[in-house]
């Protein structure tokens, strides 16, 4: 499993089913990805049956299409099962359901770097199976898309809870506004004022 200490890679490697399998999860510092030859010894050194490709760094392009491209030719050389993990922004985004035909479409950096490894993992690797997450949530932790939903709903029930303060301030104020009118009206003292002087 690349990327075993991302959000994804950590839920795959100390997820329920991992027990099944002898996995083995190389942190970037043991196997930079970017590295061509240093990936192709190691995977053809290990000769595991499958990798699970999750690693990336967001604004990385090295990290992103060069290393799936070595992950792609080093999986296809060993005999590995590839499952290259993609994303579904490599689509700009329409009303219409997308299928796995469609065109790529990416509308910004990250998902023209995702269309990108695909592309080169598809020519390098054509029986790798490429997936493409959308929103994942986590088990054990956060993911980002879980963490920004939860700090929106926070901002929105302190926004609330201004309102409703400031909404009762203005209330209090106008109440006693209205007292002291009412108090003129019938001709009593206002509060405050002294009485019979």
């Amino acid at each position: 499993v690349t990327g075993g200490s991302g959000f994804l890679g950590h839920h795959i490697v100390n997820g329920p089913l991992a027990s099944d399998w002898e996995i083995v999860a190389p942190t970037s510092q043991l196997l930079d990805l970017r590295n061509r030859e240093s990936v192709l010894a190691t995977i053809r050194d290990w000769r595991p049956d499958a990798i699970i490709h999750t690693a990336y760094r967001k604004g990385d392009r090295a990290s992103i299409v060069e290393a799936s491209a070595h992950v792609a030719e080093a999986a296809a050389a060993s005999g590995a099962r590839l499952v290259h993990l993609s994303s579904d922004v490599v689509f700009g985004g329409r009303t219409e359901a997308y299928t796995e035909h469609d065109a790529l479409s990416p509308a910004f950096e990250y998902g023209y770097d995702k269309a990108d490894a695909e592309s080169l993992v598809r020519e390098l690797n054509p029986a790798a199976v490429i997936v493409r997450t959308s929103l994942l949530i986590g088990r054990t932790r956060l993911s980002s898309h879980e963490i920004m939903v939860r700090d929106a709903i926070e901002r929105l029930a302190w926004d609330r809870r201004d309102e409703e303060r400031e909404e009762r301030h203005d209330q209090q104020h106008a109440g006693r506004h209205q007292e002291r009118d009412r108090a003129r009206d019938r001709g009593a003292p206002e509060r405050g004022e002294e009485r019979g002087l």
